[in-house]
């Protein structure tokens, strides 16, 4: 069986100018070995996209991930291109 989007690249969050904020959750859980019980904390990780491309990874979370690709359309000059909700909503910035 195939690997989906989601799986391989993680959930769509927004659209940043041309870049896409992709945000993987994985779940912690329980595994019982040889009589013993260990729990794993499960983690999250947000994702800058360009097309299928990954520009940035291993982000803390979605939020440093829409920083991250804001600040790259800030250096492009393509900032005319982002939302206006998206500035309004996560305080976006040109420095």
């Amino acid at each position: 069986m195939r690997a989906t989007k989601k799986e391989k690249m993680g959930n769509y969050i927004c659209k940043i100018g041309k870049y896409d904020i992709r945000q993987i959750m994985k779940l912690g859980g329980i595994k019982k070995s040889m009589g013993k019980t260990l729990t794993h904390q499960g983690s999250c990780e947000g994702r800058v996209y360009l097309g299928k491309k990954l520009i940035k990874g291993n982000l803390r979370d979605a939020k440093e991930a829409i920083e991250k690709a804001f600040e790259l359309t800030c250096k492009q000059g393509t900032q005319q291109y982002v939302s206006k909700k998206l500035l309004k909503k996560h305080n976006l910035v040109c420095t």
